[in-house]
């Protein structure tokens, strides 16, 4: 069911509040109350099934199957951005990393628009592309009209696409990072924060530079690789014997591979001088393997040294097992902020998150405070000094 003219309203809350009274902006700690999702794909998909039932949402997306089918799945829709501007306290992008910048634009044209005929109402826009730098940077135009903008990164997904592949329990225990810079607005951050710990996901909070790089290491140089092994081995003489002996190993590899190519291609491209510098020091570390192959008939023991050390570093970084599944299982702390002092907040955010850190839930005791329950990481680490934003 589309539903325009239910929610071509604007500024009132059900109790007749304004949206300044609902995600904390002016010192207010009330919690979101309407959501706007564009892109309903996999991820924006999946959002809206998470949040349909505790918040009143509205999903929009261009393709018209995708429409039919979040109908299908209980989704209320809007057909131009318009409506769903008029309805949001906060706006979710969720849309592929080619498009955030047009659907940005048009976006802050609408609240503009908006604000110009039926007066000023706060809003809140978060994404959910896998780079961070560039995005913070195509959100000036939003900003630029008095919209808050808060970037995210969901690291869960699948190698299938689309709203029929949406699974509200997919954030479910998986990281989640949360973008954080000089001009990052507090209480547009913390609301943000509070609906992706509704979702039961773990926020890492992170300075966009910091995200760029590692996401570079541990998602978009994956996704290379899996492509060269899995044209690899379809290019062999014996692919048919190679697929069938494949076991887990080589399948976990290349899993990847199966996500649509415009998709892997955006997010590497947005993340360019970064990924090839992973490349670089990737090539490099095969150096050493090569000479260890090469070595290992005459000198057995430097093969085994070769993965001696890969498996130390495997160690290393997941402690005691894969993150993912020992997350859950670590010590729940807490700690309270004012919501006064935001550059100490920020720091300990941004240590937090780059540390190995993740924040559990957001809560406030009082409308001057905020309390965040956050789990250290496995194997505790002294987090790095946060990077500068700049």
């Amino acid at each position: 069911m589309t539903i325009d003219s239910e929610y071509a309203h604007l500024g009132q809350d059900a109790s007749g509040g304004t949206e300044d009274d609902v995600y904390g902006v002016g010192g207010m700690t009330s919690t979101v109350r309407r959501v706007g999702i564009i892109g309903l794909g996999l991820i924006g998909g999946s959002v809206a099934l998470n949040l349909l039932g505790n918040l009143d949402l509205v999903g929009y997306d261009i393709d018209t199957e995708t429409i039919n089918a979040a109908q299908d799945l209980g989704i209320p829709t809007v057909s131009h951005i318009d409506a769903l501007v008029s309805f949001a306290d906060l706006i979710m992008i969720c849309t592929p990393i080619e498009a955030f910048q047009s659907v940005a634009n048009l976006v802050a044209e609408s609240y503009q628009k908006h604000a110009s005929a039926e007066g000023h109402h706060s809003l809140v826009v978060a994404d959910t592309c896998s780079v961070k730098r560039a995005v913070h940077s195509w959100a000036g135009r939003m900003e630029e009209v008095g919209i808050y903008f808060v970037g995210t990164h969901p690291m869960a997904g699948k190698h299938n696409s689309g709203i029929r592949a949406a699974d509200s329990t997919l954030f479910t225990n998986h990281s989640w990072a949360l973008s954080i810079t000089d001009t990052t607005d507090l209480a547009a951050l913390l609301a943000v924060a509070q609906i992706i710990t509704g979702m039961q996901a773990e926020l890492v909070p992170v300075d966009p530079a910091m995200h760029d790089r590692s996401v570079a290491i541990v998602s978009h140089l994956p996704h290379v690789i899996a492509s060269v092994m899995a044209t690899m081995l379809a290019n062999d003489t014996s692919s048919a014997l190679g697929s069938s002996l494949a076991a887990g190993s080589f399948e976990d590899m290349i899993r990847v591979a199966g996500s649509p190519p415009s998709l892997s291609s955006q997010m590497c491209n947005a993340n360019l001088d970064l990924l090839l510098d992973a490349f670089q020091h990737f090539q490099a570390g095969l150096e050493p393997a090569r000479d260890a192959l090469a070595s290992a008939n005459d000198v057995p023991s430097i093969l085994n040294s070769f993965f001696a050390e890969g498996n130390k570093a495997y160690a290393s970084i997941h402690a005691s097992g894969d993150p993912a599944s020992v997350y859950p299982g670590m010590d729940i702390h807490s700690t309270v902020f004012s919501l006064d002092d935001r550059q100490t907040l920020s720091n300990w955010l941004l240590g937090l998150g780059h540390g190995g850190g993740r924040i559990v839930e957001i809560s406030y005791p009082s409308p001057a405070e905020v309390a965040i329950s956050f789990m250290l990481p496995p194997k505790p680490a002294v987090p790095p000094k946060p990077a500068s934003s700049g």
